[in-house]
């Protein structure tokens, strides 16, 4: 599950493809801007509920499509930062989002957004994980 996430993480900062439309979008336009931290990694009907340092692992989505990604891991005692990564990220026309994350290639997946304070990303190609995230 470590594995996973430090990927996802490292990855989800993100080499995506622009969109057909270029035009940036605005705050109020696009959900899924500023920065949200990770917070459970479910897989299938199990909570896998991050440590108090893992939880500190975030993911900054910028309103010119560029995103950075920071992830830590608590080790003999001392939270470390692991990976900070820098890369683009992509909204497409379906409401999926598009990640290219360096070890399993492109990833689309779907946000699903609990308001303006947190939102669940889930993929086939991490099926069954869903990860969550909150500001």
């Amino acid at each position: 599950m470590k594995k996973i996430l430090f990927m996802f993480l490292a990855a989800t900062m993100i080499t995506a493809c622009s969109k057909d439309d270029d035009s940036p979008k605005t705050d109020g336009d696009e959900p899924i801007l500023g920065q949200w931290f990770l917070i459970d990694a479910r897989a299938g009907s199990v909570n896998n509920t991050l440590t108090e340092c893992q939880q500190q692992s975030s993911i900054t989505f910028n309103e010119d499509g560029s995103a950075q990604s920071e992830y830590y891991e608590e080790t003999e005692g001392t939270c470390n930062l692991e990976s900070s990564e820098e890369g683009t990220w992509m909204h497409n026309s379906d409401g999926t989002y598009t990640i290219d994350a360096p070890i399993y290639g492109e990833i689309t997946g779907t946000a699903n957004f609990e308001g303006s304070t947190g939102f669940t990303f889930t993929s086939p190609d991490l099926a069954p994980i869903v990860l969550v995230f909150e500001k």
